[in-house]
């Protein structure tokens, strides 16, 4: 007969209809749980659908680690639930924190929406733990990437990166980010150029000292941006 497996890392996840205990219970029962530490939150912004058009139902997401190890089944009996609802969480516990909020790299992608630090029930503060997080992920070569891949994907703006990686981090790689800069300025020129073909065009030079206003009125004139 197969063992059940056991480990010291859990996420339960269930739609907020389908829990078996009150979702004001949550609190109770997690204290109760034996866990060094817990914490959950209530997924109930995220988009109708996901990227493959599956409905996303309002649901429950609670982390919980172990000083020693524990069935799949005795974490679901904290919930009166069955086990599929329980995974082991094998990264880092980190991770999962990260996951509540959907400040994950694949959450991030998918679009996911973004919750807030204080909308997470913990057994610790979770604010503080979250800012430590970040400190670290930040300086991160892969997390600094997967932003700067954004960036040139156009799913962020600049001021995200700057905001995100620092500006000692963008003058690192200013070189990269200034090819993708010239990259995405060639890309939407071809795509002008195909959106005004075989329409009349005229040239209009603008010239004088630097200082004079040339580029704010260019903008103003070409994209009617107010002076």
């Amino acid at each position: 007969m197969k063992k059940e497996p056991r480990a010291r890392q859990f996420m339960y996840v269930q739609d907020l209809d389908h829990l078996k205990i009150k979702e004001s219970d949550l609190s109770k029962v997690l204290k109760k749980s034996g866990a060094l530490e817990w914490a959950y939150i209530d997924h109930d912004k995220d988009p109708k659908k996901d990227q493959e058009g599956k409905i996303i139902r309002p649901h429950i997401h609670a982390v919980l680690k172990y000083e020693n190890p524990q069935k799949l089944s005795t974490i679901a009996n904290l919930f009166n639930d069955q086990t599929q609802y329980v995974d082991i969480w094998k990264g880092r516990i980190a991770n999962a924190y990260s996951y509540l909020l959907h400040e994950t790299e694949e959450a991030r992608e998918q679009g996911k929406h973004v919750y807030k630090d204080t909308e997470v029930v913990a057994s610790f503060d979770f604010p503080a733990r979250m800012k430590s997080i970040r400190a670290k992920i930040s300086k991160s070569p892969k997390y600094i990437s997967s932003l700067i891949n954004q960036y040139a994907e156009g799913k962020i703006q600049y001021h995200d990166l700057e905001d995100q990686i620092g500006i000692f981090q963008l003058a690192r790689r200013k070189k990269l980010i200034d090819q993708i800069d010239e990259l995405k300025a060639d890309k939407e020129h071809e795509e002008w150029l195909k959106k005004f073909k075989g329409k009349p065009m005229h040239t209009l030079w603008l010239y004088g000292e630097a200082g004079v206003g040339k580029t704010r009125y260019a903008e103003y004139l070409l994209r009617k941006k107010k002076m």
